[in-house]
């Protein structure tokens, strides 16, 4: 065996463990945004009633667009998975989305406990 080989693979094999890992934080991201995302929809399917929800509506809508964009954009520009949970641009938009949907999901959390609340 020719240690130059050896190394060589062992480079590679930790190159290819690095990318697995990076795959693995991203469809892990991925899914937790798409999971959150899903859990959020129908409860916006149509618009809400009362001032209160009015913003989180527009909030998700636009929250929306920019997860429909990044999912259209990752189905027609990437090739394969690895290829896609490499690229930081997505990975940065997943996160904000991400963000987003947790602080929508805080906001219209707190106007419903008011409304209960308010309900005899």
């Amino acid at each position: 065996q020719s240690p130059h080989l050896t190394d060589s693979v062992k480079s590679e094999a930790l190159a290819m463990s690095a990318r697995l890992q990076t795959a693995k934080d991203s469809l892990a991201m991925w899914s937790s945004v798409q999971a959150r995302f899903f859990y959020l929809e129908p409860a916006f399917a149509q618009p809400l009633r009362g001032h209160s929800v009015a913003g989180w509506f527009e909030a998700f809508r636009s929250v929306e667009q920019m997860w429909r964009h990044a999912m259209q954009r990752a189905r027609m520009t990437f090739r394969t998975v690895l290829h896609a949970t490499s690229q930081q641009a997505l990975q940065t938009q997943l996160q904000k989305i991400g963000e987003d949907l947790q602080e929508i999901e805080h906001g219209v959390g707190q106007v419903l406990a008011a409304r209960r609340a308010a309900c005899p």
